[in-house]
């Protein structure tokens, strides 16, 4: 029997933050009738960097729940040719 996550990323962007550095935010559903908690795991990379970040989020049924989520990232550079990849724990 197949089992589908409960909890889906439904939406990301990302800022600059106070301290020049990337901040990414990402909007989480879940789908299931009790809440959830998961870890979400962030990597980013820039020219030749890659920084990971990490948060515990716990999202309640049927109301979307954002997150932030800071990379050492330098905000300019990233804007211009940064990659994200996500991995819900």
């Amino acid at each position: 029997m197949a089992t589908t996550e409960p909890i889906q990323i439904t939406d990301f962007d990302f800022m600059e933050g106070d301290d020049g550095k990337t901040l990414v935010v990402v909007e989480m559903c879940n789908s299931s009738t009790e809440a959830q908690t998961r870890t979400l795991n962030v990597v980013g990379s820039s020219g030749g960097n890659e920084r990971e970040g990490s948060a515990t989020v716990t999202v309640s049924p049927e109301t979307p729940q954002s997150v932030e989520v800071p990379l050492g990232l330098e905000f300019e550079m990233f804007r211009v040719r940064g990659d994200l990849s996500f991995d819900l724990e």
